[in-house]
This record gives C-alpha cells, structure tokens and sequence, in this order.
C-alpha cells in the first residue's frame, strides 16, 4: 500500500502512474467541467490523446494530458487555446507559471491574510523564484494589526466587522501602499469549526484581488472543516488574480 500526501495544486507522482514520456497539465477557467470535458473531446479524439478533467474549484478544471502512441499534444494544446481564448493555461503548477510570467513583467504582488494565517505565502515561497515576485506578506490577525500595520480604519472596523468585504477591501489597498506591489491580495474570514454568527456561519471568507487600477471583492461561502476552508480561500485568491488580468496572464 502506498500513502501520499498531495495538495490541489500537486499531480500524482509518476511512480503510481502508467508509464509515459509525453503528458501536459491544462488549467481552464470560468468553465464548468461538463463543458470542458464536451468542447476538448473532439480535439483530444483528432490528435490522439486522453484526457482527465478534475475540478479544483468552482470554474477552475485542471486537465491532465496523455498523448496515445501517435499523439500530438503540442497540437492539441493549441487548437484547445484557440477554442478557450483567455481560459486557459498550460502549466504542471499553477503558481510556478504566476512565478515565471510575472518575472518576465517585471511585476510583483504582495498579500494581506488574516483566516489563512500565511498559507497563501507558503503556496508561493515553497516554489523557486518567489523571490523575484513575491515582495512580503503580512499576517493580521488582530484588529490592532490590521490598524497599525495595514491602515485599515478602526470605523470600518467598528461598523462592517474584520470579516467583511469593507474590511479585505482597506486591507488589500494598505498591503499594496506599504508594498507598492502590482498586485495585491488579502483574505478574512471565520474558518471554522467554530465561531461564526447567523449572518456569517463559519466558512465566511472575504477576499479582495487588487491590481494598480482595479480591485475585486468576492464573499465565499464554503462547508468544511477548517483545514478545507483555508486550502479553498487560498484557491479562490489565486484564480481571482489570474482573472483580474487576463492580458498578463492568458498570452
């Protein structure tokens, strides 16, 4: 028996797959899986290979790619793009591509987290190269934090509670001041198990995704446990800022 521990972002190790040199890894957006797996089949039949489409999170599909014994993925990838335009992304792992595609921008991105507790920092900081993107990070769990060290204002505070679209909003705008990154993200949120209110249940995440001209504010609501919440906030943060420019990152 063999026991592996993978996140959403890792493939299976090739040792308990089928042996074979010639595989990709797709990452398709704003589609449901249903519809990926009818518009890509086609195409996959044309250049022979197979395909295994996974959702990571609401309208992300992660696509893995095998090639048939006389296959052509580097075709199939490209007919896939021209049928997704802006959707998708041919890349193993997700964050090594933000890595590599913001360094050649020469663009940076730093983070405010509060529920997550620095888990977004470490999906970036255990892949080489995050130094060359990654500008900081700031762990605000307390209001006092989020004051002092994000000017979050103590009214908004007062009146939305740190768990609120209000708040992520001042907080991802005051990452970015302290930074002056290109992007920013923060994250705030009642994770669970416990805690939480009738008008926020624990698994109540807010996240802002802010770029020099525009920001995006998105509540999730996600059932779970604590662990879960924290792993999907982080999925959500990293899709929204793929999406918040697609110019960048769709080329």
């Amino acid at each position: 028996t063999n026991v592996i521990y993978i996140d959403e972002l890792q493939t299976m190790p090739d040792i308990l797959l089928p042996v074979n040199n010639s595989k990709a890894t797709l990452h398709i957006f704003n589609e449901e899986k249903d519809t990926v797996i009818t518009s890509l089949s086609s195409i996959a039949q044309t250049y022979e290979v197979s395909i295994d489409v996974v959702t990571l999170i609401n309208q992300w599909q992660r696509v893995d790619v095998r090639s048939k014994k006389y296959g052509n993925i580097s075709k199939f990838i490209s007919a896939a793009k021209k049928l997704m335009p802006k959707k998708l992304i041919a890349a193993s792992n997700i964050i090594d591509y933000i890595i590599d595609v913001l360094s050649r921008e020469n663009k940076t991105v730093s983070f405010a987290e509060s529920c997550t507790g620095g888990l977004l920092t470490y999906y970036f900081v255990k892949r080489n190269g995050a130094s060359k993107i990654l500008n900081g990070s700031l762990i605000t769990y307390s209001n006092s934090l989020k004051e002092n060290w994000l000017g979050v204002k103590n009214d908004t505070l007062e009146k939305n509670g740190a768990v609120s679209s209000e708040v992520v909003y001042e907080m991802s705008d005051g990452v970015m001041n302290v930074s002056e990154s290109d992007y920013s993200i923060s994250v705030s949120g009642i994770a669970g198990d416990m805690g939480g209110s009738v008008e926020k249940p624990a698994g109540t995440i807010y996240l802002s995704v802010r770029t020099k001209d525009t920001s995006k504010e998105v509540r999730l609501q996600l059932d779970g446990d604590r662990n879960y919440v924290q792993e999907i906030s982080v999925l959500f943060a990293i899709k929204i800022l793929i999406l918040m420019d697609k110019d960048v990152f769709f080329k």
